[in-house]
């Protein structure tokens, strides 16, 4: 379980609000379960629904996925910046 302003850590780029409201979608569709403590100040905690773990293999690949393509656009810009500069080099030098 985690509690909202600890998933707010742990997300950089990520407002309040834009967490909150995320996080009231996924509680609707039944993806994550919402505990509220009766605590003050009120404990809220998030936790995924079996539900919910039944999209985790989905997001392991996914995540894979994006992970390779990232890696792949990082070495494309950087063969091309390398291109580029060999360009530059042997331009001057003519």
């Amino acid at each position: 379980m985690s509690s909202n302003y600890e998933l707010h850590r742990k997300i950089s780029g990520t407002s309040q609000k834009v967490l909150s409201e995320a996080l009231k979608e996924l509680v609707t569709d039944s993806l994550v379960e919402r505990t509220v403590y009766p605590e003050i100040p009120p404990k809220v905690c998030y936790k995924t629904t079996e539900y919910g773990m039944t999209l985790s293999l989905i997001f392991e690949v996914l995540h894979e996925w994006v992970k390779e393509a990232v890696w792949t656009e990082l070495l494309n810009v950087e063969r091309v910046s390398s291109n580029y500069q060999y360009y530059e080099y042997h331009s001057f030098f003519r």
